[in-house]
């Protein structure tokens, strides 16, 4: 299977399978980081949950994609590494749904000082 990845005569996106797991992990190592800095700039209980169930299912997933490799790719592992994908998204989505809620204590934020007078009553 791996040298097929490398012959100049195979398939484009049997060759392009190289570049899954390097993307992978450089995504991974950013989103680590970015959720992490979210959840420093956001001190927000549950922005800072969201923040560690990413990176948990990050860490989950790269080794989960390892385990594929390894284990030649049954299908049955194929689906949990896809099913840990979508895990990944939905933490990230409801990271960034966090981290820009308007929290009702919060102060409020004045773009201009035009805005602010015709608000201000």
């Amino acid at each position: 299977g791996f040298r097929a990845d490398f012959s100049p005569t195979a398939h484009i996106l049997i060759r392009a399978r190289v570049l899954h797991p390097a993307i992978a992990v450089g995504s991974a190592v950013f989103a680590v980081a970015l959720g992490r800095l979210i959840a420093a700039k956001r001190p927000d209980p549950r922005t800072g949950t969201f923040s560690t169930v990413l990176v948990s299912l990050f860490i989950i997933q790269v080794f989960a994609g390892a385990l594929n490799i390894a284990l030649l790719a049954p299908v049955w592992m194929q689906l949990v590494h896809l099913g840990l994908a979508v895990a990944v998204w939905l933490s990230l989505i409801l990271l960034g749904a966090s981290a820009f809620a308007v929290r009702e204590n919060a102060p409020a934020v004045e773009s201009s000082p035009a805005l602010a007078r015709r608000v201000a009553p």
